[in-house]
């Protein structure tokens, strides 16, 4: 297990990141490119910047799933003979997992299967009301967790689905239903979709590979039989879910630049500009909460965000964080865990049913030892923390951001912070 100790920088200005870096390409653009070039109709370039192991996950798993030629061959119904199984790793990718398990129960042909498997705790992370859905349409599965075998064909039609549990489950779907003979229909079974943005950015890969859907009353619309058609070349923008760190940073009194960034983008995380311009202001506060966050759309950022929480002064509440308890680690209990070992007050960080308060105020933390729990959110927050931490803060298990920003300890380095990773 690799730790990350950092060291207190001072500064005339106080303790502070400084300088340009290039925001890293994004992992939920870059999942969509993957898959949809795979599925396209001649070679597609994919200009990733920065290869995480979650994108890594995806690229392999389909490339592992069939060269853009056997792709070309599935669309037109021989994609697997009657004997052959495919292997399908995930690793501990979530989306990977939930993105390609449709797409496989598509493409699936005769007497064929996928072999799904996966690591970490991937195994224990919710997909059984995708599976469920899937189910209903004539796919079969070996087990109820992972690892299982998949077979038999998806049929199209009518697929109803709560849209308060994944987005992810919806996006697997748009991009497999396309696929199929006939048309289909996404049914949503409550009005609301948790981190719709993420939809809209599955919605933005398909329209770049010629695929067409349509937002209707009751969720979506897909026409059957359509070609993904290859753009050539695509590029992944930059991410702003791991932008957002050194945003805060910049809250807390950094001064970092990063290029690379699309400011009219699909990614819900861009909001992170705004709530940081606009903390405390009336569009964000209550006469009871100094600072009203909805995690709705934006669940990613809540580790990041309580951070800087805990250095602003008043009360900050964050609406609807149920789903935080099914993400790499729970991050309610690892974002608590994180702040406490770095000097937060315990009764400063209060759940009350689906809300989650955080007392702040703190000119400093004290820094201390942080446990990653495996979560790569977890070890960034923590690392931006330390920027106003009066002692040593030490990341333990800190490899953990190989799966969305390798480099973010290179960069953070470069600006001017004060840090060693060891074994």
């Amino acid at each position: 297990m690799a730790k990350a100790i950092i060291k207190p920088v001072f500064t005339e200005s106080g303790r502070r990141l400084s300088g340009v870096i290039r925001a890293v390409s994004s992992k939920s653009y870059a999942h969509r490119f993957y898959i949809a070039a795979a599925l396209a109709n001649a070679d597609t370039q994919v200009i990733c910047n920065d290869i995480s192991e979650d994108i890594e996950a995806t690229r392999d798993c389909v490339n592992g799933l069939k060269s853009l030629k056997r792709a070309r061959e599935a669309l037109a119904g021989e994609f697997l003979s009657s004997d052959e199984s495919v292997l399908i790793h995930c690793r501990e990718s979530g989306s990977t997992l939930r993105f390609l398990l449709p797409v496989a129960a598509a493409l699936l042909e005769n007497e064929s299967s996928f072999k799904f498997t996966g690591t970490g705790n991937l195994p224990e992370r919710p997909i059984g009301e995708l599976m469920d859905v899937l189910s209903w349409k004539s796919v079969e599965f070996s087990s109820e967790k992972l690892p299982f075998s998949v077979s038999g064909k998806l049929r199209s039609g009518d697929f109803k689905i709560s849209g308060n549990i994944s987005s992810q489950y919806i996006s697997g779907l748009l991009l497999a239903l396309p696929l199929l003979k006939g048309d289909s229909r996404i049914i949503l079974e409550n009005k609301q979709i948790q981190s719709e943005s993420y939809v809209e950015i599955t919605r933005d890969v398909l329209r770049r590979f010629g695929i067409l859907t349509m937002r209707t009353e009751y969720g979506y619309y897909v026409k059957g039989s359509q070609t993904y058609k290859s753009p050539g070349r695509i590029e992944v923008e930059g991410d702003w879910s791991n932008a957002a760190f050194f945003y805060a940073a910049n809250k807390l009194g950094s001064s970092v630049e990063l290029t690379g960034l699309n400011h009219n983008s699909n990614q819900g995380d861009m909001k992170i500009v705004k709530l940081l311009e606009n903390w405390g202001e009336p569009e964000f506060k209550n006469d009871e909460f100094d600072m009203v966050i909805d995690l709705t759309d934006i669940p990613d950022l809540f580790p990041i965000l309580a951070v800087v929480a805990a250095f602003q002064p008043g009360t900050t509440v964050f609406k609807n964080v149920e789903r935080l308890k099914l993400k790499e680690s729970d991050r309610i209990e690892s974002t608590k865990a994180m702040l406490i070992s770095l000097g937060l007050w315990r009764n400063g960080f209060e759940l009350f049913k689906n809300s989650l308060v955080i007392e702040g105020g703190f000119e400093y933390l004290k820094g201390g030892i942080v446990k990653s729990f495996n979560d790569h959110r977890i070890v960034m927050a923590a690392a931006i923390a330390a920027t106003r931490c009066k002692g040593p803060t030490v990341i333990e298990g800190c490899e953990a951001v190989k799966k969305s920003y390798p480099r973010f300890f290179e960069d953070y380095k470069k600006l001017g912070g004060d840090v060693v990773v060891s074994l």
